[in-house]
């Protein structure tokens, strides 16, 4: 990515499973492809059996081809500069992209928070069904139902007691920009902190987006009109 993510991040990765669709996004490089497999065997009880990738250089190091040997997981690499035989990751690549360009500028948030709405966009298509599915890749995969919020909305984050003076507000304004996958918490983008910060205690307006009326760096006002205008017909 051209713009590093509040974290520094320019990069991505997805791992997705072929039997749930359940997907795995993260920010660093492939190498956490071998903490994904420990953690597929600790929540569901399965191992990861076969790699399937493209042949990047990321993939092809001898210690990692190495590693993915000693763990007994096969690895197919499609063909050279043929990137429809990696056609699952190509497309959920895709799909999650574009997903999160149109959360992006719909909700008018700056583009460096592009991390934060990748990693909302994986978190909602885990959450709902796909035309072939009979249940979401969530439910597949935890054996229970998910719960969803609007991405962008005005989020007012909980100051606890130990933290503010007697008069000081007893919380900040936000905006909503996904969950935190290592506790029961939400993460808000604090603007005037230029941070992230994560609350178990916040109130979520999803009637209004933080940038309403503004574009997505937040400093010019713009308008979207509800749908194209279309000229009328005369039939006869």
């Amino acid at each position: 990515m051209e713009h590093p993510s509040p974290s520094g991040a320019r990069y991505f990765v997805t791992f997705k499973d072929d039997y749930s669709g359940w997907c795995s996004v993260h920010f660093m490089n492939p190498a956490l492809f071998l903490n994904f497999v420990a953690s597929v065997k600790t929540q569901t009880g399965n191992n990861v059996v076969v790699l399937r990738s493209d042949n990047g250089g990321e993939y092809m190091g001898k210690d990692f081809r190495n590693k993915l040997m000693q763990l007994g997981i096969r690895h197919e690499t499609s063909a050279p500069y043929t990137p429809a035989q990696n056609g699952v990751a190509e497309r959920s690549n895709r799909t999650i992209f574009h997903a999160a360009r149109s959360i992006i500028y719909s909700s008018r948030v700056p583009i460096q928070l592009w991390a934060e709405a990748i990693a909302y966009s994986v978190y909602t298509l885990n959450r709902v069904l796909s035309s072939t599915a009979e249940v979401t890749p969530y439910e597949a995969w935890y054996k229970r139902r998910p719960y969803l919020r609007i991405f962008g909305s005005r989020i007012f984050v909980h100051i606890p007691e130990s933290l503010r003076k007697k008069l000081d507000p007893k919380s900040r304004e936000g905006i909503f920009v996904g969950y935190c996958e290592s506790s029961k918490a939400f993460r808000a983008w604090i603007p005037n902190k230029q941070k992230i910060v994560i609350s178990r205690d916040v109130f979520i307006d999803e009637t209004n987006t933080f940038f309403s009326g503004t574009d997505n760096s937040g400093s010019e006002s713009i308008w979207f009109p509800p749908y194209e205008t279309q000229p009328e017909l005369t039939l006869s």
